[in-house]
């Protein structure tokens, strides 16, 4: 049924519904993005301190691990709060998000030893969900961020630690899935 017919026995269609529908959709998305984070956070620190992750996760550099862990966790509680009083604007917790994502995740897969812990993938979530609401642009640009932010980390674990650590093919395969989240992202939000 189009959302936009009159209604019943009305000439007139509803169109502010729809407007608040879709206006409301971003900062759902947000909401559900931030629980996400915030499980991700703290199965982070719960799987450091028992034995089932303590052999994988964050054995390159087990305190920096932990401590980004707590950040995130740390960050996307305070970040429930601002999406729930929708303040700042959309635009720039959604951006602020991102960027705090990427460099959580890179940090996470650079103490366990980059892109052979898995962590990778924590990165195709954020960035198919944000690029639902973001524009095509935007979403591209945020996985090449996030691709050259996981590359600038192989080259320096290739520059100052053991060389048999770095592995370009599949930072490089994970980069084409984070391309391909955010064009799916966009065609899904563009649907809606």
């Amino acid at each position: 049924m189009n959302r936009l017919a009159p209604a019943a026995g009305g000439t007139e269609p509803r169109a502010p519904e729809l407007t608040a529908e879709v206006n409301a959709l971003p900062w759902r998305l947000l909401r559900l993005l931030n629980l996400f984070r915030m499980v991700v956070g703290g199965l982070v620190v719960v799987l450091f301190f028992s034995a089932i992750g303590a052999r994988q996760l964050g054995a390159q550099l087990p305190l920096l691990f932990l401590w980004t862990g707590i950040g995130y966790f740390c960050f996307s509680a305070f970040s429930s709060f601002t999406v729930r009083a929708q303040q700042p604007a959309l635009a720039v917790q959604i951006y602020s998000q991102l960027i705090a994502d990427i460099v959580a995740v890179t940090l996470l897969m650079h103490s366990s030893g980059g892109p052979n812990s898995g962590l990778g993938g924590l990165l195709f979530v954020t960035i198919a969900v944000n690029s639902v609401i973001l524009s095509r642009r935007m979403g591209i640009a945020f996985a090449a961020f996030g691709t050259l932010a996981m590359l600038g980390d192989q080259t320096f674990i290739l520059l100052y630690g053991p060389p048999a650590d770095a592995s370009y093919i599949q930072t490089g395969i994970i980069g084409i899935i984070l391309f391909a989240a955010a064009l799916a992202g966009y065609a899904l939000g563009h649907r809606l």
